[in-house]
C-alpha cells in the first residue's frame, strides 16, 4: 500500500473539496443563467404569439383566410425577425388554414396539444430545451445534459376568438437553437472557470499550506532531529504569532527544559560520582567512628534522596546488628533496635552478604509484615563488607518524591557501602591502637597518682576541662587530641619528685619549691624520646608558664607560650583550686572562677580565660568541692553509713590481700595475731575471719564513733604493714587499694580522709 506524506494527503483532500465546491457553484450558476434566459425567451415568444394571435383574429372573422391575408400574415410574422421552426393557423375544425409550409394547407391537424387547446380554450405552452434519443415525443425535458444534446423549440398553442366565438387556433414552434448554443457556451465557459478556479485555489492552498503548515512542520522536525542527536542549543525560529508560533515557543521551552534537566542529570551523575569519590576520601581521612558514621549516613541520605537512613554495625560477640547512626529515627527506636542475623531486612542482607533493592516494599511477601508496619514504599540495603567479612549494613528508605529507587541507585549505594566499610574498618583498627595508646598514657598518669594520693584523679579532671575549652575555642580535632594527651601526662614529671615533698602537708621551703618546679622539665625529658603523633612535649614543659612572663621554667610570656600550654595552665589551676590539698581546703567552683577572672591577663591568657568562663556559664564545667559532691551523692545517713562501711572494708581487705601475696603465710599469721590483739585491746566492733575484716553490728556505737574506729584500725594496720615491709611497699599497697575503689567510694575515702593515711598510729 502506497504511503503518502501528510502534505499529499492534505493536498488531495483539499483538491477534492475545492473541486466539489467549484462544481456545485458552477452547476447552480448554469441553472440560474439557463432559467433566466428561458424566462426571457418564453416571455418574448409569448408576446410575439399574442401579437400574431390578435392579428390573426382580425383575418378570421369570416372564418377563412384569403391569399392576400395569408401573405400579409406571413409578412407580419417575418417582421418579427423570429426564426420559427414552425407556424400554422388552424380552424375550429382542426384544418390548417395557413402555414409556413404551404403544402400542409387544408390538412387536418390532430396534434394533441392543439386539440386540447381548442377543446378547453386554453393556451398551451411547452418548452423543449434538450431531449435525449430515448425519450418519447411530447415528453417535456427541462434539464440540461452534457451528453447527446438535441436542439428543440418552444411550442405555443393559442385559441383564436372573434366576437366571443371560437374561430380556431394558432400553433407556433419557436426555434431555441441560439439559446442552446448560448447555454453550450455557458457550459464551456463555466467549466473552464471552474477548472481555473480549482487550479488557482489549489495552488493558493498549496502555497499557504507550504508556508504556514509544511514549513513550520519541517522546521520543527529539523529542530527535533537536531535535539535528538544531542544538540540542545538548537532552537526553532518563530515565524509567526499564531498557533504555530505558540507551538514553537512551547517546543523551545521544552528543549530548554530538557537541556536543563539533562544538564542537571549530567551534573547529578558527575556529582554522584565525585561525591562517592570525595566521600571515600573524606571517610579515609577520618578515624573517629562516631563522626565517620554520621558522615556516611549524611552522604547516603543526601546522594540517594532518602527520607530515612540508618547505619548498623555487627556486634560479633552477640551476633546482633545495632544502630550506630540514623536519620529521621527516634532515639527510642535507635536504642531498642537490635537484630539477629537473618531477622528483618538488615539481618537478611547481613546474613547473605548481598545487597537488596525493594521497589514495592509494602507488598513484598518476604518482608510485608515489617514494611507494612513501618510504611515503607521502597528501600535499598547494602552490606558493609571487608575482605568478604560482614561488619554491618547501610539502609536507605523511601525515596523523596514520586519516584522510587532503581538499579542505578542500588549500584551507587553499594559503591558507597564499600568505601564506608573500609573506612569503618580502618577506624576500628585505629581506635584499637588509640585505646591501647591511651591505656599506656593512663597507666603513666596513674603512676603519678600513686605517688601523690592527694591529687588522685587530678590529671583526668584537668583533661576534661582542657578538652571542653579547646572545643569552645573551635580548635581542630588534631589539636584537641594533642591537648588531651598533654593534659593526661602534664604531671608525669612528679614521678621524679620525692614523696616527702609531694605529700608534705604544709608549705614548701624555697629549696622544696625549686625541686617541685622541676617536675615540668622532668616530664618533658621523660616524654621526649617517645614519638607521639603530636608535639606534646612543649605543652608539658610550659604548662606552668604565666601570661605575664613570671611563670616557669622558661619565663615565656603572651603568645610565646603554646596555646595548648595556656589552656592547660587555666585547667590545672582551676582543678587545684576546687580540690582538697594538704595545704588548703577546696574552694567552691564560683570562687575558683572569680580567681580565673582576676588572673586574666596576668597569670592566664585572656582568650583562654574567656573561653573557660564561657563553658562554665554554659554548664559544661559544673564542679563543686568534694564536700558538696559528697553531700549531693550520699543524701541521707543510711546511704552514707553503707558507703562508709563499704569503703573501709574494701581498703582494709585490699591491704591484707596484697600483704598476704608479698609476705607469705608466716608473716600473714603474725599480722593476723597483731590485728586480733588490736581489736581486743581497743574493743573495736570488728571481727577477723580467715584473714578478712568484718564489721560487728553494735547499736550502741554512733556513726561518728564508728568512723573513728575505722580510722584507728586503718592507721594501726598501715603502721603494722609499714614496720614489716617498709614505707615504699606500704605506699604501693595504699595506691592499689584506693585505685580499685569506684568513683563514689573514692569520694567517700577522700571526704573521711581514708586516703590520707601515713602509716603512723
Amino acid at each position: 500500500m502506497l504511503k503518502l506524506k501528510l502534505r499529499w494527503k492534505l493536498g488531495l483532500v483539499m483538491a477534492g473539496l475545492i473541486f466539489m465546491l467549484t462544481a456545485t457553484l458552477t452547476y447552480f450558476s448554469i441553472q440560474w443563467q439557463k432559467n433566466s434566459w428561458l424566462k426571457d425567451v418564453k416571455e418574448k415568444n409569448l408576446i410575439i404569439a399574442n401579437s400574431i394571435k390578435h392579428h390573426t383574429e382580425d383575418f378570421l372573422k369570416d372564418e377563412e383566410l384569403s391569399s392576400s391575408e395569408k401573405r400579409h400574415l406571413i409578412n407580419f410574422i417575418d417582421s418579427f425577425n423570429q426564426d420559427f421552426v414552425f407556424f400554422r393557423v388552424v380552424g375550429r375544425d382542426g384544418k390548417i388554414l395557413t402555414s409556413l409550409d404551404s403544402e400542409e394547407t387544408g390538412k387536418q391537424d390532430e396534434d394533441e396539444c392543439l386539440v386540447y387547446a381548442i377543446k378547453d380554450r386554453k393556451v398551451i405552452e411547452h418548452v423543449w430545451a434538450f431531449r435525449t434519443k430515448g425519450e418519447e415525443e411530447g415528453e417535456i425535458v427541462e434539464s440540461f445534459s452534457f451528453f447527446d444534446r438535441r436542439p428543440r423549440a418552444q411550442e405555443i398553442v393559442m385559441p383564436l376568438f372573434g366576437e366571443g366565438k371560437l374561430l380556431g387556433a394558432i400553433h407556433i414552434y419557436s426555434n431555441l437553437s441560439e439559446l442552446a448554443k448560448a447555454i453550450d457556451a455557458v457550459y464551456l465557459r463555466n467549466l473552464l472557470l471552474a477548472f481555473v478556479a480549482t487550479l488557482v485555489s489549489f495552488l493558493l492552498y498549496w502555497v499557504a499550506l507550504s508556508k504556514f503548515v509544511y514549513r513550520p512542520i519541517d522546521i520543527l522536525r529539523g529542530t527535533a532531529q537536531q535535539v535528538a542527536k544531542g544538540d540542545f542549543k538548537k532552537r526553532a525560529k518563530i515565524l509567526s504569532k499564531d498557533e504555530f508560533g505558540e507551538l514553537f515557543e512551547t517546543c523551545n521551552m521544552m528543549t530548554e527544559k530538557l537541556s536543563s534537566l539533562i544538564s542537571q542529570l549530567d551534573a547529578s551523575q558527575r556529582q554522584a560520582k565525585a561525591c562517592v569519590t570525595s566521600v571515600g576520601r573524606a571517610l579515609g581521612s577520618s578515624l573517629n567512628e562516631r563522626k565517620l558514621s554520621k558522615t556516611i549516613l549524611d552522604a547516603a541520605t543526601s546522594i540517594m534522596g532518602a527520607e530515612r537512613a540508618s547505619l548498623m554495625m555487627l556486634d560479633e560477640k552477640k551476633g546482633e546488628l545495632v544502630v550506630k547512626a540514623a536519620h529521621d529515627l527516634s532515639e527510642e527506636v535507635i536504642k531498642s533496635t537490635k537484630l539477629k542475623l537473618g531477622d528483618g531486612i538488615a539481618g537478611w542482607v547481613a546474613k547473605r552478604g548481598e545487597p537488596l533493592l525493594l521497589i514495592d516494599g509494602i507488598n513484598d511477601p518476604r518482608f510485608k509484615p515489617i514494611y507494612a508496619k513501618e510504611e515503607v514504599k521502597d528501600a535499598i540495603v547494602a552490606p558493609l563488607k571487608v575482605k568478604g567479612k560482614i561488619i554491618g549494613v547501610l539502609n536507605v528508605t523511601n525515596k523523596i518524591g514520586s519516584e522510587t529507587f532503581d538499579q542505578d541507585d542500588l549500584e551507587l549505594l553499594v559503591a558507597m557501602a564499600n568505601e564506608a566499610a573500609m573506612a569503618l574498618e580502618n577506624s576500628r583498627f585505629y581506635q584499637g591502637i588509640k585505646n591501647n595508646f591511651f591505656g599506656v598514657i593512663s597507666a603513666l598518669a596513674e603512676a603519678v597518682d600513686a605517688k601523690d594520693m592527694y591529687t588522685r584523679g587530678h590529671s583526668e579532671r584537668v583533661t576534661d576541662y582542657a578538652v571542653v575549652v579547646a572545643e569552645e575555642m573551635r580548635l581542630s580535632d588534631f589539636e584537641k587530641e594533642r591537648i588531651r594527651v598533654a593534659a593526661t601526662l602534664h604531671d608525669i614529671g612528679k614521678i621524679g619528685i620525692s614523696e616527702k615533698i609531694l605529700l608534705k602537708p604544709g608549705k614548701f621551703t624555697f629549696d622544696e619549691m625549686i625541686i617541685m618546679q622541676t617536675h615540668s622539665l622532668i616530664g618533658a625529658n621523660i616524654l621526649s624520646p617517645i614519638e607521639f603523633p603530636w608535639d606534646i612535649v612543649s605543652l608539658v614543659r610550659h604548662h606552668h608558664e604565666r601570661y605575664d612572663g613570671l611563670g616557669y621554667p622558661g619565663g615565656l610570656a603572651g603568645d610565646e607560650i603554646p596555646l595548648g600550654a595556656r589552656i592547660l595552665t587555666v585547667a590545672d589551676s582551676f582543678e587545684a583550686m576546687v580540690s582538697d590539698r594538704p595545704y588548703h581546703k577546696a574552694k567552691m567552683a564560683v570562687e575558683a572562677m572569680e580567681e580565673v577572672k582576676s588572673g586574666s591577663g596576668s597569670q592566664f591568657s585572656p582568650d583562654v580565660a574567656k573561653a573557660f568562663l564561657s563553658v562554665f556559664e554554659k554548664g559544661k564545667i559544673k564542679i563543686f568541692s568534694n564536700d558538696d559532691l559528697y553531700k549531693d551523692l550520699l543524701a541521707g545517713k543510711e546511704a552514707e553509713k553503707r558507703a562508709v562501711r563499704e569503703t573501709f572494708l574494701n581498703i582494709a581487705n585490699s591491704l591484707l590481700e596484697q600483704y598476704a601475696k608479698i609476705g607469705g603465710q608466716k608473716m600473714m599469721r603474725n599480722l593476723d595475731i597483731e590485728i586480733k590483739k588490736l581489736v581486743l585491746r581497743e574493743e573495736l566492733n570488728l571481727k577477723i575471719n580467715n584473714g578478712r575484716v568484718e564489721i560487728a553490728e553494735d547499736d550502741h556505737v554512733s556513726f561518728d564513733e564508728e568512723i573513728k574506729v575505722y580510722k584507728k584500725f586503718l592507721s594501726a594496720l598501715t603502721s603494722l604493714i609499714k614496720q614489716m615491709t617498709g614505707e615504699h611497699l606500704l605506699s604501693n599497697f595504699l595506691s592499689v587499694s584506693l585505685g580499685n575503689l569506684s568513683d563514689r567510694l573514692k569520694l567517700v575515702a577522700n571526704h573521711h580522709s581514708f586516703d590520707c593515711l601515713s602509716g603512723e598510729s
